[in-house]
């Protein structure tokens, strides 16, 4: 499928209010060997932040835009993920958090991103916080100038994601706890977690 008509399917899929949410999320949801599909309750004093789900095109075609979190840096440390971060006093909603988070970590202008809207949020409990993902896109790659926060960039094409194959191993938590936990690789790293349930419905509306 050609980029626009990714955006387009992105974008109808975020208007209509048709996420798959919870459906598409239990794909890559971590597990207790005895709770697979188990989905833990919101606390719904949890703090709040958003991520920037970037689509943009390389070579004609639809790249997704990650980040390798630096060891040692909390819960998340090593991990992937999209940019973004938690929300301050001073952001005026989740796409202001999202973009200004971008902006940060890797160096993109938020004039240069066109929002489409927001997909479903997600509860991490390892770290006690609500993630609300925001889709933006651009219409060529970007260029980056990442801080301390961000060990490297990675560019990984739509196809890859909706093509890769998921498997699952025992991972301990940034919190300790060993999970069952679905993954797929981006190159030398896994995918899992919260970001790869949020991939996941992204997979699930572009497929």
């Amino acid at each position: 499928m050609h980029f626009n008509q990714i955006l387009a399917k992105i974008s109808t899929t975020i208007e209509s209010n048709k996420l798959p949410g919870v459906l598409a999320h239990q794909i890559m949801q971590p597990y207790y060997s005895n709770a697979k599909n188990f989905t833990i309750p919101t606390n719904p004093l949890a703090k709040k932040s958003a991520v920037l789900i970037l689509v943009f095109k390389k070579e004609d075609e639809p790249y997704v835009l990650f980040i390798e979190r630096p060891e040692n840096t909390g819960v998340h440390s090593g991990q992937i993920s999209f940019p973004g971060g938690k929300v301050e006093p001073s952001d005026i909603n989740y796409i202001d958090t999202a973009l200004r988070e971008t902006e940060e970590e890797v160096g993109i202008q938020r004039s240069e991103i066109e929002v489409l809207g927001s997909m479903s949020k997600v509860f991490v409990a390892a770290s006690n916080f609500i993630i609300y993902p925001i889709v933006g896109y651009m219409q060529q790659p970007p260029n980056y100038i990442t801080n301390v926060e961000v060990k490297r960039v990675l560019e990984v094409p739509l196809a890859y994601l909706q093509q890769a194959k998921i498997e699952e191993k025992p991972i301990k938590s940034g919190i300790g706890i060993v999970l069952q936990a679905p993954y797929i690789t981006i190159e030398d790293k896994i995918l899992w977690g919260a970001t790869a349930m949020i991939t996941s419905e992204l997979i699930h509306i572009t497929r």
